[in-house]
């Protein structure tokens, strides 16, 4: 696959700039897909203004999947033209899943253990003694410089999977120009 650039409008999220605002106003939510040299980042911002200014950046993610979840109350998100919220959370999976896809701490026999055993928020030094209890802290099948890897020495690269890319280059453009542009 080929690098690409790619700006997407999720959706829209209620705001309130002000506690003396009655009711809260739908702001844009805004996505910047970078997958460049074999490395896949996602970043977000809500409610960008002129000026640099907005209500949230960066890795919004979990923000997001708390906010689009499964309720379907248009005041809580609304999809933008051309986007589902099925949509959106297969991009946020997406976004969970393969973002920095070069900085992965574990091979994957390890993830996949922590994955299925511990779940996907776990200290270092919890992933560690769960991977050394059932003999995986050194995953003996995925060999560094010759020997076993030890879990967390190194970042390993993991391909993204061209259906994932081409999956993220086909989203819908952006209907709206962010405020940075």
């Amino acid at each position: 696959m080929d690098d690409f650039t790619k700006v997407v409008r999720i959706g829209t999220v209620p705001i309130s700039y002000s506690e003396r605002l009655d009711r809260n106003v739908m702001r844009s939510v805004f996505c910047k897909i970078v997958y460049s040299e074999g490395r896949l980042s996602i970043t977000g911002v809500v409610a960008p203004r002129r000026g640099g200014d907005c209500v949230g950046c960066g890795q919004i993610d979990r923000y997001l999947a708390a906010t689009v979840s499964t309720n379907e109350n248009p005041d809580t998100f609304t999809p933008a033209p051309d986007w589902t919220r099925e949509q959106v959370r297969e991009f946020l999976r997406i976004w969970r899943d393969w973002h920095l896809n070069d900085m992965r701490a574990g091979s994957s026999v390890q993830r996949a253990y922590l994955h299925e055993h511990v779940g996907r928020n776990v200290s270092y030094e919890e992933a560690c003694e769960k991977l050394a209890r059932v003999g995986l802290l050194y995953d003996q099948g995925y060999l560094v410089n010759g020997k076993p890897y030890r879990y967390g020495t190194a970042w390993l690269h993991e391909e993204v999977p061209d259906r994932v890319l081409y999956w993220l280059r086909d989203l819908p453009d952006t209907d709206k120009t962010p405020a940075w542009v």
